[in-house]
């Protein structure tokens, strides 16, 4: 309601018998009245609507044991990466895996031409036939003229040009023996095999292409991905806690992907040797069975190492806290339904979300949504919490058709009651 101020009565003149101080007089008590009147008309303005009450939604806190954990950022890396090489120059005959498959250790690969190389095996084992029948030779000369030396038949000169003959003898056929292994080497590098079982990648080079080891050598690579590696990078401060779990051999480590759709755990099998001075940390690395295949070297992942264990620890959802300026907020409901704002300390990851050190009642009753409407003292209004959404490629239920009007005139048919 507005205040209005009613307008005052024309003051008349006063005669000129009437004295000044008694014409004051008399202006003055017109003003208090004038005052007077305005004044009660505006304490007729009506008090402010009430606020209406904020819908939320809280959850009570959640008292229990929680392991406390410190979550780091890591990635998935291969326990074995094999390049697969060409040793020898040849012609790519066939490529015999297909690409992205799984490989057998031992599991042929690739063939290369052969025929140069086997050639190159068939002179070799001729070299080495010639070098023995050299040898043989060699070996009559010396032993007939070996007992001639002592009767004077030949000279001292004569027998040892027969003797050096026959140690170069020897010696042509080691060269030529290792000529054939050489080549049977070479030929047996035409047949390209897995050295271990993983999932081998696309191929770098085709049926068909001249191979040469300086250039285009490299054919692929297989990467072993059951069991997986993860690695990360904890601080100095972590060493402890990872040298106990590294002794006890438990895989009882979490790991998950950042966008939560897997998950698993898995134990600590490397700790470096050094702390980076720069950044404080160490290099850690935790062995996850991955049979299933579903993380493949590269991918980030997110490691919850296990700190401590805290008995009857206070654990809120992650939404109810609230930032702001750097400390952390809890907004509940006190039992008179009004908004209260506690800051409280928060420890670390676990329970229901996030454990509380300090600043939070076990019995609190915090707010996870509609914080951004409170005050204070406000008054709130518990809303339904909403429902979870259907598992991933679960259709959601339809929703029920509308009824058919009924025609002008006639009554709407009643609704169909469900049978007892």
């Amino acid at each position: 309601m507005t205040c209005r101020i009613p307008r005052s009565p024309q003051v008349q003149r006063a005669p000129s018998h009437v004295s000044a101080p008694s014409a004051r007089a008399a202006a003055c008590a017109g003003l208090a009245a004038l005052c007077a009147v305005a004044g009660s008309a505006c304490s007729k303005r009506s008090a402010p609507p009430e606020r209406p009450a904020a819908p939320v939604v809280s959850v009570p806190a959640t008292v229990s044991d929680v392991t406390i954990s410190r979550d780091y950022p890591a990635q998935a890396v291969s326990v074995r990466t094999v390049e697969i090489d060409a040793r020898v120059e040849g012609w790519l005959l066939r490529q015999r895996y297909a690409d992205g498959a799984m490989v057998d250790a031992g599991q042929l690969m690739y063939e290369l031409d052969p025929a140069p190389y086997r050639i190159a095996l068939e002179q070799a084992q001729a070299q080495l036939a010639a070098s023995e029948a050299t040898l043989f030779d060699a070996t009559q000369k010396y032993e007939r003229n070996k007992p001639l030396v002592a009767s004077g038949a030949i000279s001292r000169e004569e027998f040892d040009e027969l003797e050096a003959k026959w140690l170069g003898a020897k010696a042509g056929v080691l060269a030529a023996a290792a000529g054939v292994d050489n080549a049977t080497l070479n030929l047996s590098y035409c047949t390209i095999a897995s050295p271990v079982r993983g999932q081998a990648s696309r191929t770098r080079v085709y049926e068909g292409t001249l191979v040469k080891p300086e250039s285009n050598g490299n054919l692929t690579d297989v990467r072993q991905l059951d069991p997986i590696w993860v690695e990360f990078s904890p601080v100095a401060s972590d060493i402890p806690a990872l040298r106990a779990l590294q002794s006890s051999g438990a895989s009882n480590v979490p790991v998950k992907d950042p966008g939560g759709t897997w998950s698993s755990t898995g134990k600590v099998v490397f700790v470096n040797n050094a702390v980076d001075s720069s950044t404080s940390t160490i290099i850690a690395r935790i062995e996850v069975a991955n049979p299933d295949l579903a993380i493949l070297p590269g991918q980030y992942l997110s490691v919850s190492l296990p700190q401590r264990v805290l008995k009857s620890a206070i654990s809120v959802p992650q939404p109810a806290i609230v930032y702001q300026t750097a400390a952390a907020i809890v907004w509940t409901v006190t039992p008179e339904q009004t908004a209260k704002s506690a800051n409280v300390e928060v420890i670390g990851f676990g329970g229901a979300g996030l454990v509380i050190g300090s600043g939070l009642s076990p019995d609190a009753r915090v707010i996870v949504q509609g914080q951004g409407r409170l005050a204070p003292g406000a008054k709130v209004a518990e809303a339904p919490a909403p429902k979870p959404a259907p598992p991933e490629g679960q259709p959601t239920a339809p929703a029920p058709a509308p009824k058919p009007a009924a025609p002008e005139g006639q009554p709407a048919a009643p609704e169909a009651k469900p049978s007892p």
